[in-house]
């Protein structure tokens, strides 16, 4: 982890304020290390879990229609598409649920 905040500080000259981080991150040597550098430590202490109501396994796509529908059977609304190129890859981003 000292490694990694090393060579941020090479790359971006003003000091960092916050970290954000995956769950795996999540140890007593990273909370130290953010602590003692004065960094906002944004962090999960809990993995999810596959009975979790909003695990991605839990979402339902329908093809015909193109959209996906929530676990509580809601039908989420597209908010954007990205253009498949060379530079980036296809991304179908969703939202909000029928209110």
């Amino acid at each position: 982890m000292p490694t990694l905040l090393n060579q941020s500080d090479c790359v971006v000259p003003s000091q960092q304020r916050q970290l954000l981080l995956d769950t795996g991150y999540f140890t007593d040597s990273v909370i130290h290390q953010a602590l003692a550098r004065d960094i906002d430590l944004l962090c999960s202490p809990k993995k999810s879990t596959m009975g979790a109501p909003y695990h991605k396994k839990q979402f339902h796509y329908d093809e015909q229609a193109d959209v996906y529908h929530c676990p509580a059977g809601e039908r989420l609304h597209r908010i954007s598409h990205i253009q498949k190129s060379e530079h980036s890859r296809e991304a179908s981003p969703h939202a909000f649920c029928d209110e």
